[in-house]
């Protein structure tokens, strides 16, 4: 269980990093803390995956962002979160919503939408670990494309994990 967060921080990457990018420019700026490691993967799909570094070989609690990006012409913002949100809701590994809203931040039109979810993860050995995780996710269109910008936190550190997900959020800014 100590490396299970290196472990799971090592599989998403592997995941993720398959369709990296060469050239990879984003179109939007994002800061996270020190104490986490970020990747930027491609200029569609899934553009970018951040996780907290593991502060001791027994911290087992995630925290992470993942933000894909979906080229949909004549598309809204609203079109594309009611597109989204029902393919959300109706997953196996959703659980309930906790809060939805409409937000502005740094200029930018955002749905936000808050949920308890399960995140699955298939070890080396083969074993399917769920993780009861609160899930922060941010939802914006700009010309001409969808970004889904999801935070994922261990349920039982949220209440700390969404002062952080505050301040990454704070530092976005859009490259219009």
């Amino acid at each position: 269980m100590k490396n299970l967060l290196f472990l799971i921080s090592f599989s998403l990457l592997g995941l993720v990093a398959c369709n990296k990018d060469e050239d990879v420019k984003l179109d939007f700026d994002i800061t996270v803390p020190e104490n986490w490691s970020y990747f930027i993967l491609a200029n569609e799909g899934n553009v970018y995956y951040a996780v907290r570094d593991q502060e001791s070989p027994s911290d087992t609690v995630l925290e992470s962002l993942y933000i894909s990006k979906q080229s949909l012409p004549n598309y809204s913002l609203t079109m594309y979160y009611n597109a989204l949100a029902p393919i959300i809701k109706e997953s196996e590994l959703y659980r309930s919503q906790i809060y939805q809203s409409d937000t502005v931040i740094n200029d930018t039109d955002f749905k936000k939408l808050i949920s308890r979810e399960i995140f699955r993860v298939v070890t080396t050995d083969i074993d399917t670990l769920n993780f009861d995780v609160i899930t922060e996710r941010y939802f914006f269109f700009e010309n001409n494309y969808g970004y889904n910008m999801a935070f994922f936190s261990a349920d039982t550190a949220y209440a700390d994990s969404r002062e952080v997900f505050g301040e990454i959020m704070n530092s976005f800014q859009f490259h219009y």
